[in-house]
């Protein structure tokens, strides 16, 4: 890893990394502010923007991002492709937390990154858009389903999107393993949150709204490090 860091220096290649991620920084972080909240002067907008908690997460998840992804692919051209797909869940995951609700132009845009991300890197067969479309197919029924038995939404348009997104990236099994993974993180949550927040009151969890994109970047990364890190065995996809 120290001769990987020395070979950067010498190349020069550092200064670029910290110009992309400095970047990727800014365009988040004016994104999340610019679709997520509603700012009614400029001033306002920029304090949202670059000096608040916000700013201040993903000026720490920018760089971790793209560390963990180094670390799990080496340094190259498809460490820099899963970083991307990282920094457009990011985005969509602050978006969801504020707005419970994102803009059809960034969701489509992670999936058409995906597929042309795979199309230049020579790794992309007609597998990425069966395992994609049979993911978004299998979890829209199930949501249909939901709605029927439960006379509510379960899950966001938005949701099997995304959905599509990961099954393109991975095979349609992990990808329906990433999304139960993210599903019970999601239910994790709303156990913490009952306890917690909703303390000695009569409420249904069905009352309860969360941004389940959050969850499913969560799920994402944990299905990125359990690929190359199988610590209770090989998946049987």
């Amino acid at each position: 890893m120290l001769n990987e860091i020395q070979a950067l220096l010498d190349q020069g290649e550092l200064l670029k990394i910290l110009i992309v991620l400095l970047l990727c920084y800014a365009i988040s972080t004016v994104l999340i502010s610019f679709f997520g909240k509603e700012s009614k002067t400029f001033l306002l907008f920029l304090k949202q923007s670059f000096f608040s908690y916000q700013s201040l997460c993903i000026a720490l998840s920018i760089p971790s991002l793209m560390a963990m992804c180094s670390f799990l692919y080496g340094y190259g051209d498809y460490a820099w492709f899963v970083f991307g797909i990282c920094f457009l869940f990011l985005i969509l995951g602050w978006i969801d937390c504020y707005k419970l609700a994102v803009p059809d132009i960034l969701n489509f845009s992670l999936l058409f990154y995906v597929f042309f991300g795979l199309y230049f890197l020579d790794l992309l067969s007609y597998g990425h858009f069966i395992s994609s479309f049979s993911l978004v197919g299998a979890f829209a029924l199930l949501r249909m389903l939901g709605g029927f038995v439960f006379a509510k939404e379960i899950m966001g348009e938005a949701d099997l999107i995304v959905m599509g997104s990961i099954g393109a990236l991975f095979s349609f099994v992990y990808g329906c393993y990433v999304v139960v993974a993210s599903s019970f993180l999601a239910i994790l949550y709303i156990l913490i949150l009952s306890a917690f927040n909703y303390k000695n009151k009569t409420i249904s969890f069905s009352q309860i709204k969360i941004p389940f994109i959050c969850f499913l970047f969560l799920g994402f990364i944990l299905g990125l490090i359990y690929e190359k890190y199988p610590i209770f065995g090989v998946l049987n996809v």
